[in-house]
Protein backbone atom coordinates (compact mmCIF):
# COMPACT_ATOMS: atom_id res chain seq x y z
CA UNK A 1 0.00 0.00 0.00
CA UNK A 2 1.33 3.74 -0.86
CA UNK A 3 1.21 5.54 1.98
CA UNK A 4 3.08 8.43 0.38
CA UNK A 5 0.17 10.80 -0.02
CA UNK A 6 0.08 10.67 3.91
CA UNK A 7 3.73 10.74 4.49
CA UNK A 8 4.03 13.79 2.60
CA UNK A 9 0.94 15.13 4.57
CA UNK A 10 3.06 14.57 7.91
CA UNK A 11 5.94 15.77 6.99
CA UNK A 12 4.74 19.18 5.44
CA UNK A 13 2.99 19.88 8.65
CA UNK A 14 5.88 18.71 10.92
CA UNK A 15 8.08 20.77 8.92
CA UNK A 16 5.64 23.86 9.27
CA UNK A 17 4.96 24.64 5.63
CA UNK A 18 1.64 25.15 3.84
CA UNK A 19 1.04 23.69 0.85
CA UNK A 20 1.84 26.47 -1.13
CA UNK A 21 5.25 26.44 0.35
CA UNK A 22 5.68 23.02 -0.10
CA UNK A 23 4.65 23.31 -3.53
CA UNK A 24 7.32 26.00 -4.17
CA UNK A 25 10.30 24.05 -2.80
CA UNK A 26 8.87 21.10 -4.89
CA UNK A 27 9.18 23.76 -7.96
CA UNK A 28 5.54 22.59 -9.03
CA UNK A 29 1.91 24.81 -8.73
CA UNK A 30 -0.05 24.18 -5.21
CA UNK A 31 -2.62 21.78 -7.09
CA UNK A 32 -0.14 19.56 -8.68
CA UNK A 33 1.21 19.54 -4.41
CA UNK A 34 -2.30 18.76 -3.41
CA UNK A 35 -2.79 15.68 -6.00
CA UNK A 36 0.89 14.60 -4.87
CA UNK A 37 -1.07 14.54 -0.93
CA UNK A 38 -4.52 13.45 -2.12
CA UNK A 39 -2.98 10.24 -3.89
CA UNK A 40 -4.42 11.42 -7.42
CA UNK A 41 -0.95 11.86 -8.59
CA UNK A 42 2.38 10.90 -7.60
CA UNK A 43 5.50 12.88 -7.82
CA UNK A 44 8.22 12.08 -10.01
CA UNK A 45 11.64 11.12 -8.82
CA UNK A 46 13.00 15.02 -9.61
CA UNK A 47 10.12 16.47 -7.16
CA UNK A 48 10.87 13.55 -5.00
CA UNK A 49 14.32 14.92 -4.97
CA UNK A 50 13.32 18.47 -3.90
CA UNK A 51 10.77 17.42 -1.18
CA UNK A 52 13.30 15.07 0.54
CA UNK A 53 15.32 17.78 1.08
CA UNK A 54 12.90 20.58 2.33
CA UNK A 55 11.60 18.03 4.45
CA UNK A 56 15.05 17.20 6.05
CA UNK A 57 15.30 13.29 5.46
CA UNK A 58 16.97 11.06 2.48
CA UNK A 59 15.11 9.80 -0.71
CA UNK A 60 15.17 6.56 0.65
CA UNK A 61 12.95 7.56 3.93
CA UNK A 62 10.56 9.41 1.77
CA UNK A 63 9.68 6.76 -0.64
CA UNK A 64 9.65 3.94 1.74
CA UNK A 65 6.60 2.67 3.39
CA UNK A 66 8.19 3.43 7.00
CA UNK A 67 8.41 6.39 9.56
CA UNK A 68 11.34 8.31 8.44
CA UNK A 69 14.22 8.30 10.99
CA UNK A 70 13.42 11.69 12.31
CA UNK A 71 13.79 13.08 15.81
CA UNK A 72 11.49 11.68 18.34
CA UNK A 73 9.37 15.12 18.47
CA UNK A 74 8.59 13.41 14.82
CA UNK A 75 7.36 10.29 16.43
CA UNK A 76 5.45 12.47 19.41
CA UNK A 77 3.94 14.69 16.70
CA UNK A 78 2.49 11.16 14.87
CA UNK A 79 1.57 10.28 18.06
CA UNK A 80 -0.85 13.56 18.63
CA UNK A 81 -1.39 13.92 15.11
CA UNK A 82 -5.12 12.73 13.63
CA UNK A 83 -2.99 10.37 11.33
CA UNK A 84 -0.99 7.93 12.78
CA UNK A 85 -1.23 5.40 10.37
CA UNK A 86 2.66 5.84 9.70
CA UNK A 87 3.52 4.30 13.21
Amino acid sequence: MNKLPEKLTQLRKYNGLSQQAAAEKAEVSVLDYMAWENGGAIPDIDHLILLAEAFHISLDEMIRNEVPVLPVSYRKFLKTSKMRSLL
